[in-house]
């Protein structure tokens, strides 16, 4: 169970990570957070079902990156 402080320093990183983002990676990763379908994300900010998952997708990078994740899965 997290303690108070980590909860806080949790979203202190998140509200961190997000500013990085520009704009419309944000909009979709919220958008995505909260369980739209990706035509949804589409329909809403207009563009493609595919464009939209592009842009996660750089979000994704973008936000692991910032955190230290490394993504290489091949280990």
């Amino acid at each position: 169970q997290s303690t108070p402080s980590q909860i806080v320093a949790n979203a202190e990183l998140l509200d961190r990570v997000r500013s990085l983002l520009p704009e419309q990676e944000r909009e979709v990763a919220e958008l995505r957070g909260q369980g739209k379908a990706w035509d949804e994300i589409a329909t809403k900010l207009g563009g493609t079902a595919q464009t939209r998952r592009v842009q996660y997708s750089r979000a994704l990078k973008k936000t692991r990156d910032a955190i230290g994740i490394d993504d290489d899965t091949d280990e």
